[in-house]
């Protein structure tokens, strides 16, 4: 069961996600911090909590907007392990939103 903070994506297994990669995009940009799972190249599933808001990553690691990622590519700046990291859209399972309290992250959705 998710709440109304979370959203499903079913890419997993080879079915085509619910969203397709510009809403996913747009999903990021207008939510602080989101935690997220995809499948990796290898198969395992992996989850990290992340960004893509300029006021939650350290200056140094901002975009500096010379690089274009292609359309189906979803980059996420990793708060926990402090670096980038990216995925195909195709490859996330599930996204919900969560919240920024000073250097606390409070769960605010709730997924199964």
């Amino acid at each position: 069961m998710t709440t109304s903070n979370s959203i499903k994506i079913v890419g997993f297994n080879g079915i085509e996600p619910l969203f397709p990669p510009a809403d996913i995009h747009k999903f990021l940009a207008t939510n602080s911090v989101v935690r997220v799972w995809f499948r990796k190249k290898n198969g395992d599933i992996r989850s990290l909590t992340g960004t893509v808001n300029p006021d939650a990553i350290p200056h140094d690691q901002r975009p500096t907007g010379q690089r274009t990622p292609p359309a189906n590519q979803i980059c996420i700046y990793d708060l926990e392990n402090a670096d980038w990291r990216s995925f195909r859209a195709d490859n996330m399972v599930q996204m919900e939103v969560v919240s920024w309290f000073g250097r606390w992250l409070v769960k605010e959705g709730h997924a199964k």
